[in-house]
């Protein structure tokens, strides 16, 4: 089984956990986006998947500082799906109110 050069996963590791925090809403969701691209390759080369904490301290330390605060006081016991789904409302409500 090939897993890929050491270096390439390990660039993808660092890749993932150090992205930069949305400064503007319209920001967040192609920050998510990207995050889930590198976590999608980074499992696919070491056949195996990143923890589900990770994955949510990863998503959280995208959102804008306001929303990061609210996400870190409702999201003690809640999975990667559910602080997903919270992070798209919140950009669709955004979107909503200012008609982007």
């Amino acid at each position: 089984m090939n897993l890929g050069p050491p270096g390439t996963k390990r660039a993808l590791l660092k890749a993932i956990a150090n992205n930069p925090m949305a400064k503007r809403v319209e920001d967040l969701e192609k920050n998510l986006m990207h995050v889930e691209e590198l976590v999608k390759k980074y499992e696919s080369l070491a056949s195996t998947t990143l923890s589900e904490d990770l994955k949510v301290t990863v998503m959280i330390d995208l959102c804008t500082k306001d929303f990061k605060e609210h996400l870190e006081l409702i999201t003690k016991e809640k999975s990667y799906k559910d602080v997903r789904d919270e992070i798209m409302r919140y950009v669709e409500r955004k979107r909503d109110l200012f008609g982007n």
